[in-house]
């Protein structure tokens, strides 16, 4: 396994596609001992993030409203004490105005904080953060303004070649989105 192999299966795995346990196995091993990998690719945290995602949301949502969130998913619990990233994002979701008022059907506002995190995680130190941040972006569907700025001012000025090149497969599959919703039957007039 080289850096072109865990390269591959971090963008499968952000991809959602799945990955086998020997592959993601190989790919750690790597990572760790590699040193041009092991700044860039943090595997093991980055699927364990994916993971817990939904319930990142819940348990925000139950903080926000006054309520201890821990212990009812021990998997997050478990993924909250190692993680300091997830336990900043928890905090900060949690402390959105709104949060407590809202219930998990209000899509649109629950959404909009989720494209917020996402763009803020653009400027994040570690590479795989900002990478899966702009995977992640390139699956909503109406991005704002700033989402959509924040995403072509990464696509051309990031650091990192990876993240530059998910930045632009983002941007391609917004407009893919936006080209598709306004797109005519043809024979119809506008």
């Amino acid at each position: 396994m080289d850096c072109a192999d865990v390269a591959a299966i971090v963008e499968r795995m952000l991809a959602g596609r799945s990955i086998s346990e020997h592959e993601l196995t190989e790919a750690r091993a790597h990572a760790a001992g590699c040193e041009e990998c092991a700044p860039r690719f943090e595997v093991a945290d980055a699927a364990a993030c994916a993971d817990v995602e939904v319930q990142l949301l819940d348990a925000a949502r139950l903080q926000a409203a006054g309520e201890d969130p821990m212990g009812r998913w021990p998997e997050l619990d478990e993924h909250l004490a190692a993680c300091s990233r997830c336990r900043a994002v928890l905090h900060d979701l949690a402390e959105e105005p709104a949060m407590a008022t809202r219930d998990a059907t209000d899509e649109p506002h629950i959404r909009s904080m989720f494209e917020r995190a996402l763009t803020s995680a653009l400027a994040a130190p570690e590479p795989i953060m900002r990478l899966r941040a702009c995977v992640r972006l390139g699956e909503l569907q109406n991005l704002s303004v700033a989402a959509s700025t924040a995403l072509t001012t990464v696509a051309e000025h990031d650091p990192d070649t990876a993240v530059r090149a998910a930045a632009h497969t983002a941007l391609g599959r917004v407009d893919q989105i936006a080209a598709t919703k306004t797109r005519r039957p043809r024979g119809r007039p506008a």
